[in-house]
């Protein structure tokens, strides 16, 4: 009798890994087909652009290229700082962050981040930002900003710091409080089920 509670419980997960996985392939949670391989970094007036691995050295050993170095030393910044930025993570469900993004709030957000973090054109901006979230969520539930820059789905990404680390934390906290209301809605949920049979 244990062993087939144990079987019902593994065939749930497997039939829950199974939906998202093919949920992750319906919406694209896959690589991405061209991902950003510049950033251009503005702080204030000063405008750099580097390689996105030079972030990802820094995010990873805490060292900066010497391009990445003269950058922050015109812009003000200390490495450990712009690190901080770059790896504060976000944790967050994948399907969570994909319902939030793709809600009325959610829209408003990405519109409001993709002032600060974008494609050089304007066209795509919140589409583009949406998968990079993501993407960034889909490996271990877990956003960082570098990640969201290594996903992004354009050549060339284009950032203000300061506020896209702003914009960040607004989006972290709207997810926080969908999180925070979601059992109530699951709870009501089952509710009318149980009504309907």
């Amino acid at each position: 009798m244990a062993n087939h509670g144990n079987f019902r419980k593994t065939g749930r997960t497997s039939r829950k890994a199974a939906w998202v996985a093919l949920l992750g392939i319906f919406l694209g949670w896959s690589a991405p087909a061209m991902a950003a391989e510049t950033i251009v970094m503005k702080y204030g007036p000063i405008r750099r652009s580097l390689p996105i691995q030079d972030l990802r050295t820094l995010a990873d050993t805490g060292k900066p290229s010497r391009q990445l170095n003269t950058y922050l030393r015109l812009a003000k910044q200390s490495p450990e700082s712009l690190r901080a930025k770059l790896t504060d993570p976000m944790n967050v469900n994948v399907l969570t962050l994909d319902s939030g993004l793709n809600s009325i709030p959610g829209n408003l957000i990405l519109d409001e981040a993709g002032k600060y973090i974008s494609p050089p054109q304007e066209q795509g901006r919140r589409e583009a930002l949406r998968s990079a979230l993501v993407l960034s969520a889909a490996g271990d539930n877990q956003v960082t900003l570098v990640e969201i820059l290594e996903n992004y789905p354009t050549p060339v990404v284009e950032v203000e710091v300061d506020r896209a680390v702003a914009t960040y934390r607004q989006i972290d906290g709207v997810l926080n409080r969908q999180r925070a209301i979601s059992p109530l809605f699951d709870l009501l949920q089952r509710g009318v089920r149980s009504f309907l049979k």
